[in-house]
């Protein structure tokens, strides 16, 4: 299943053009975003690459040129996804189990700096702060031993919190199919289920439906461990009677809705009820909004 709904290259680029911009007024030469797997925004955001196993970055110059940076094996890999098509292949760039990479052919931040237009850069900002690890930082210190590198990843928020139509529709869509898994979930589940095994009902729904891939991983828990915050489904047996916590949601074109219900299998007491409630009010509240 195949949907229309998409972010288009002219839209990666022209985030891309609003950056360098944002880059200038804050006197950097060049932006550098980093993401990883889990945390992917970033690089996807200017680029479309969504980073498997090793880290990505886009390095944005404040004359409006970009370079993708990805590690050893994902080169081709970035070629088919990304309309930036100023790529280097990176060591800084690989996996953290840091496997060994046997003739080399890897280029330099120089190299990349070079391609965008810098040479000697005063100023360097670092988006995805907390991602970029220490060789990677060190490597553009290095690289670059006069430069000051700070913190930026406000250039990044401050362009991704205003939405396009284009992202309204991916976050529909993906919203969209997030509600059918919700539904799955609520008319299949039964007491003696693993909660593992009713997670697979949501995934089985997100990916029949036009799903990329899950929002974030998947949780539903019950009874004692609905105290966490975030927590991750185990082999424990579902019941009835217990409230359980779902939170589940369906990333589209890289979009993550996110929707979290309390619910209960079977009869509640009015404590619980009284609880369900109150968060069944909170998620047609959320949708108001």
């Amino acid at each position: 299943m195949k949907s229309k709904v998409c972010i288009s290259a002219e839209e990666y680029l022209g985030r891309v053009k609003k950056a360098s911009n944002l880059i200038s007024k804050a006197g950097l030469d060049v932006l550098i975003a980093n993401s990883n797997e889990a945390d992917f925004a970033n690089v996807r955001y200017f680029s479309g690459f969504w980073p498997l196993f090793e880290v990505g970055g886009v390095a944005i110059a404040a004359n409006g040129k970009a370079a993708l940076m990805v590690g050893p094996e994902s080169q081709e890999f970035a070629e088919s996804w990304s309309p930036i098509t100023n790529i280097h292949r990176m060591r800084e760039y690989r996996e953290s189990a840091d496997p060994q990479f046997p003739g080399g052919g890897f280029n330099t931040f120089a190299q990349v700096f070079e391609s965008i237009g810098v040479k000697n850069p005063k100023k360097i900002g670092i988006a995805g702060w907390l991602v970029t690890s220490v060789e990677l930082y060190q490597s553009i210190q290095k690289a670059f031993p006069s430069a000051e590198i700070i913190k930026a990843d406000n250039i990044v928020t401050e362009l991704r919190q205003v939405k396009s139509e284009a992202e309204i529709a991916c976050l529909k869509e993906a919203f969209r199919i997030s509600e059918i898994a919700v539904d799955a979930v609520l008319s299949k589940i039964k007491p003696g289920m693993t909660e593992l095994q009713v997670v697979g009902i949501a995934q089985e729904a997100i990916y029949a439906n036009g799903g990329e891939y899950e929002a974030h991983a998947l949780y539903l828990f019950g009874g004692n461990n609905t105290n966490n915050a975030i927590s991750r489904p185990r082999y424990n047996i579902i019941e009835k009677g217990r409230i359980i916590q779902l939170n589940l949601g369906a990333r589209y074109n890289g979009y993550s809705p996110s929707i979290g219900i309390p619910f209960c299998i079977g009869k509640m007491n009015p404590r619980q009820r009284e609880l369900i409630q109150f968060g069944l009010d909170a998620h047609f509240k959320t949708r108001e909004w």
